[in-house]
């Protein structure tokens, strides 16, 4: 069946076996694609267009209307845009979706992959929940937000700097943020999180993951390293409230301004972590059984609980003490 007009009030199921394209939504018409296949569907203001059941939907474009990939189906290359919704339930799968102005949604058990985000473009993810290969560009943002065994990318546009934002960051692989990007809250394992711009505020990195900086448009803060955790920042880099918990470590750490950086957690047991390279300027305590090696305090007080060791301290401007 080709070139089909879905009406206002009408509604159009394609089942098993059964094929059509192009296909057109209109505002209150109704696309229901279960176990066939459509292509070239457009989907108008108010229009709803839905896939299940071994259905498969390519080439949609979305202009302000309401994409639905539930259980058993597929949709391929999105476009959604003028406010457009798209949602990935459990057992659903969407590759390539392009958001310019909407919203793409995806619940516990869906699946997004190759996902573009821009302009007021929003990405949702709820628990359980996954997505591969995110680019969030300028302007676009995400929550929420789970990404197992992938790259996610929050790229800088035409060198500009960008808005991007991600809130409740929990990732398992590699990780770019470019300048412009903002990171708040999650946790961060098993992968590279490399930040050449931008900021990050209130990440925890677990084992085996790594927060690595490389500019010095970069600021960090509220970050928690636990056992296995490593935290290495460039010379240009800033960062306060950093918590270094055992078998963290840190490296390359310069700190600027009057905030305190500590490497301890004084809840009953003093936590031990490892650092090496620092350059800062403000406060930093250090807990019993810590190791410090080539320390220089620019400006301000470097504080040693007793049982810390320092190697190589040098003080410009400033103090040391050992406190008991």
């Amino acid at each position: 069946m080709a070139n089909l007009i879905v009406e206002s009030g009408n509604s159009l199921t394609l089942s098993a076996g059964n094929s059509a394209g192009p296909v057109n939504v209109q505002g209150g018409g109704q696309l229901i694609v279960n176990g066939g296949t459509a292509s070239d569907v457009a989907v108008q203001n108010m229009g709803n267009a839905t896939v299940l059941g071994g259905g498969v939907m390519n080439t949609i474009n979305a202009s302000g209307g309401l994409v639905n990939v539930l259980s058993g189906g597929l949709a391929n290359n999105t476009v959604l845009k003028d406010d457009a919704t798209m949602y990935v339930r459990s057992a659903g799968k969407a590759n390539n979706v392009s958001v310019a102005d909407g919203i793409l949604a995806v619940s516990s058990g869906g699946y997004a992959s190759g996902v573009q985000i821009s302009s007021e473009g929003a990405l949702k993810m709820l628990q359980g929940a996954s997505a591969v290969a995110i680019t969030i560009s300028k302007g676009g943002t995400a929550c929420g937000f789970t990404q197992i065994n992938g790259t996610v990318t929050i790229t800088a546009m035409n060198g500009s700097a960008i808005t991007g934002t991600v809130k409740g960051l929990h990732a398992i692989g590699n990780l770019t943020a470019e300048n412009g990007a903002v990171f708040s809250g999650g946790s961060f394992a098993s992968g590279v999180f490399q930040l050449n711009g931008g900021s990050a505020n209130g990440l925890v990195i677990l084992k085996s993951g790594v927060l690595k900086t490389s500019s010095a448009n970069v600021s960090i803060s509220n970050i928690s390293v636990t056992n296995g955790g490593a935290l290495l920042l460039n010379g240009a880099a800033t960062a306060t409230g950093i918590a270094i918990h055992t078998g963290g470590t840190i490296g390359g750490f310069t700190h600027v301004g009057n905030t305190s950086a500590t490497i301890a957690k004084m809840t009953g047991n003093t936590i031990t972590g490892d650092g090496s390279n620092l350059v800062f300027e403000g406060t930093m305590n250090v807990g019993s059984g810590v190791t410090m090696k080539n320390i220089t305090v620019v400006n301000g007080a470097f504080f040693l609980t007793s049982g810390a060791k320092v190697e190589v301290l040098t003080i410009n401007a400033g103090s040391a003490a050992i406190q008991n």
